[in-house]
């Protein structure tokens, strides 16, 4: 099947020579403007197309506003320009050496170093490209994609390891990309995607506001990212794992909660323990963190924090005392870990059952 990728005419993020990564996003420069009106006369030349995809971006939509389109266009978020961080309304020659240096670690194998500490992965930038591509090659007809500099580079190198043949061209404003991808390819493709997915266990869930991603990394404190909350896996000497309810909740956790200014996460563990397991842990490991990515209904980015897990041994213990000191902790109790499951609802999801796998691995070595 043929693929067609229109990059966007010229923006005024392009003429000011800054980086537009949020929606809505920059519109289209007056050249841009003029750049449109080549539009419909570039598309009657092409094979007639049965769908026309478009990035939701304001100078995507802009591009083909005034074409002659056969279809109605489909906005797809899949399409949308990679998420930059921080950089987002940054000029390009200052924030190009710190992109320089985030390409070179993906180079090295880190598809989880995000683009301007806030940004998208390249896991999840090649995930939701792959994604759109699979789709439209099991469609198998003639495909028009509205879209961005950043996305057509990567089905266009994509496209020439799955052909083994070709060079990279500069890829410029208004300007159609032509390539050619058949169903034998799809199997290429998900075995490159699972490879990308496989490494880090995630799941992503719908809110009222829109969705919220979640990322197990095993063994590490995520750098340059707050964390919010700690939580532990603690047994004692029968192997017992602890757990508590608050006053006015039904359900039991892990004892833990958020971490307190100037605290480590390690230091707010051993609190929250005291204060709601009424023992001291002792063996302390960490597990890993949890990333937590907050989207709005249109896939940006509005919230990023991590929530870190800690396995332990209990220390000496007491009679469980409700409510001691005010704390609003009423029971606590231990159950086998073959049956946390019945308890903390969670662990049935990718990321609760990978770090119920690594607390099961580290409890034997405490």
């Amino acid at each position: 099947m043929k693929l067609y990728l229109l990059r966007h005419a010229q923006s005024t993020a392009n003429t000011k020579g800054v980086i537009s990564c949020k929606l809505p996003g920059a519109g289209l420069s007056e050249a841009g403007w003029k750049q449109t009106l080549t539009v419909s006369s570039k598309i009657a030349k092409l094979e007639p197309v049965k769908k026309v995809y478009c990035s939701p971006f304001r100078r995507t939509i802009e591009t083909i506003k005034n074409a002659n389109l056969s279809v109605a266009p489909i906005i797809d978020l899949r399409l949308k320009e990679l998420d930059y961080g921080i950089f987002n309304n940054k000029n390009q020659d200052i924030v190009e050496n710190e992109i320089i240096r985030t390409m070179g670690r993906i180079r090295l194998g880190n598809n989880d170093v995000r683009f301007g500490s806030t940004g998208e992965n390249q896991r999840e930038f090649l995930t939701r490209i792959y994604s759109f591509l699979v789709d439209i090659i099991n469609y198998n007809k003639p495909v028009l994609a509205v879209t961005h500099e950043s996305v057509i580079s990567v089905v266009s190198r994509l496209n020439r390891k799955l052909r083994n043949k070709g060079k990279k061209k500069k890829i410029k404003n208004n300007q159609i990309t032509e390539l050619s991808f058949t169903k034998n390819d799809v199997p290429k493709i998900l075995r490159d995607l699972a490879d990308i997915s496989s490494r880090l266990k995630s799941e992503e869930v719908d809110t009222k506001t829109g969705k919220v991603l979640f990322i197990w990394h095993p063994d590490k404190i995520l750098e340059n990212m707050p964390s919010h909350q700690v939580y532990g896996f603690c047994s004692n000497e029968k192997n017992l794992v602890a757990l508590v309810r608050d006053k006015y909740e039904s359900r039991f956790t892990l004892p833990g909660g958020g971490i307190e200014p100037e605290e480590t996460p390690k230091d707010a563990l051993v609190r929250e323990f005291i204060e709601e397991a009424q023992f001291q842990p002792k063996n302390i490991r960490l597990l890993g963190s949890l990333e937590v990515i907050e989207k709005d209904n249109l896939g940006n980015i509005v919230k990023r924090y991590q929530q870190v897990r800690f396995v332990c041994r209990s220390g000496k213990i007491k009679e469980f005392v409700p409510e001691k000191d005010g704390w609003e902790t009423v029971e606590r109790i231990f159950v086998p870990a073959n049956k946390l499951g019945l308890y903390l609802k969670w662990l049935k999801y990718p990321t609760g059952k990978a770090q119920f796998k690594k607390f099961m691995e580290y409890n034997k070595k405490l």
